[in-house]
């Protein structure tokens, strides 16, 4: 992930823009199950929306950095994996 694309994530515009528009948008019609895993969550605007939605949510993270941070933020809600 370049400077830009870090500045852009951890922004609240972008943030905003996915709880608003991208995610109810991209999840129109389509049933997630239980059991949902999350690739590159990265700062984790989606997987703060999505822990709301399935009994079981993971996500898997290569950057170590993120991971403990989503981990922190995110840990009693849902699984964080690093790898």
């Amino acid at each position: 992930m370049n400077l830009l694309h870090r500045k852009l994530c951890a922004s609240q515009k972008w943030t905003a823009a996915v709880e608003k528009k991208f995610l109810p948008w991209a999840l129109t019609e389509v049933s997630l199950g239980n059991n949902v895993l999350e690739l590159g969550p990265g700062f984790g605007a989606t997987t703060r929306m999505l822990a709301n939605l399935p009994p079981s949510l993971a996500a898997l993270e290569m950057d170590g950095k993120s991971a403990r941070l989503l981990e922190r933020r995110l840990g009693s809600r849902v699984r964080i994996l690093h790898g």
